[in-house]
């Protein structure tokens, strides 16, 4: 309970700190995660050890039966849900920056509540079905905790490492389409060389002269059609490098990369027909880890929660199953468990980092 609180206590307040948190769908996105982790330490774990370590006896059935169907079943859900929802966000995150400010707040708040919709639909009630509330009978079916299982731990798990896979293979198929069909120019930001790969045989290939007050090279050929840059640059450490000067830029008409950083990250800068340069489409290196990190936290949350689903599914609720003997079953049963519930724990440190970039 402790770690629970101490690993998501820290994520929400880093988040909340943000002063334009409800504007953002990937921020409340990790906030509603961090507050249904917490919230599972306040609940349904802090019930169960009342009952295990002192007198409590809970009057009221629908209490302990809602915190066996919120942990693991619920919960695990949600944060499976939220996992995909985070992936959808980094596919559409340059549609979702453009809309206005009100907008934002309502694509963020419908997106980050929809993984608790949904189990407050699918879940909630497939857990509680067949219970007698006044008498606590329970007249469940096999059928019914399997469709729990499934729905609740596996679907949610694998959906998850599918998702943040096809984005992470979609962000490398959307760079390699930008540069094979952009013009641009790739400018080192920590030597402030330009690096002409790619470029014609009999353009010049060593480092190029800077306009006075500008760290931004020029090419060298001066006599090319000139273009303005009206976009700041968004390096990995989140600083902004904005043109100390308003002097053109000297661009040559054939393409030209821009190598970013010592990360393998790279700036795509396209020289527009209106003679306005922009960053075509986004800051590759930022968007690279982002995906990343996104696919490792949907790696660990699929190897920690599903053992318990494998074990119900494979042992406990298959009539045909070897038996194992109770000190084994047990011993398995406690250690699924609690993978599934330090998972609570894990994944919200690395989601700490998420939020960084």
């Amino acid at each position: 309970i402790i770690l629970l609180l101490l690993a998501n206590g820290l994520l929400i307040f880093k988040n909340v700190r943000k002063c334009d948190f409800m504007y953002k769908l990937k921020t409340l996105t990790i906030l509603s995660l961090a507050v249904g982790d917490g919230l599972m330490a306040l609940y349904p774990m802090a019930v169960f050890t009342r009952i295990l370590f002192s007198d409590f006896r809970p009057n009221s059935c629908s209490l302990i039966a809602t915190c066996t169907v919120y942990m693991p079943y619920l919960i695990t859900f949600v944060y499976g849900l939220g996992l995909m929802v985070l992936g959808l966000e980094l596919v559409q995150h340059h549609k979702i920056s453009s809309l206005s400010k009100n907008s934002k707040l309502i694509c963020s708040l419908i997106a980050s509540s929809i993984p608790w919709i949904l189990g407050l639909i699918i879940i909630l009630p497939l857990g509680l079905a067949n219970i007698d509330m006044d008498t606590c009978e329970r007249s469940q079916t096999i059928d019914q905790f399997k469709a729990l299982i499934v729905l609740g731990i596996i679907l949610p798990a694998c959906g998850a490492v599918i998702t943040s896979f096809i984005v992470k293979c979609k962000d490398q198929a959307r760079y390699q389409q930008l540069v094979s069909s952009n013009p641009q120019v790739m400018v080192d930001l920590n030597t402030h060389n330009a690096a002409y790969d790619k470029a014609p045989l009999n353009e010049q290939k060593e480092s190029t002269p800077t306009a006075p007050g500008n760290p931004y090279p020029r090419p060298s050929t001066l006599d090319r059609p000139t273009y303005t840059v009206e976009q700041q640059y968004l390096t990995h450490q989140q600083q902004f490098y904005e043109p100390p000067s308003t002097q053109p830029y000297a661009l040559p008409t054939q393409p030209h990369y821009i190598h970013c950083g010592n990360q393998g990250g790279n700036f795509i800068l396209a020289a527009t027909p209106m003679g306005i340069m922009r960053i075509a489409v986004e800051v590759a290196s930022d968007s690279t880890q982002r995906r990343n990190r996104l696919l490792v936290i949907s790696v660990l949350y699929f190897i920690l929660v599903t053992p318990l689903a494998f074990f119900l599914l494979g042992y406990s609720l298959n009539p045909d199953a070897i038996p194992m003997g109770v000190v084994a079953s047990v011993t398995i049963g406690n250690i699924v468990f609690w993978l599934n519930v330090i998972r609570s724990v894990i994944t919200p440190i690395f989601m700490y980092g998420y939020s960084d970039n």
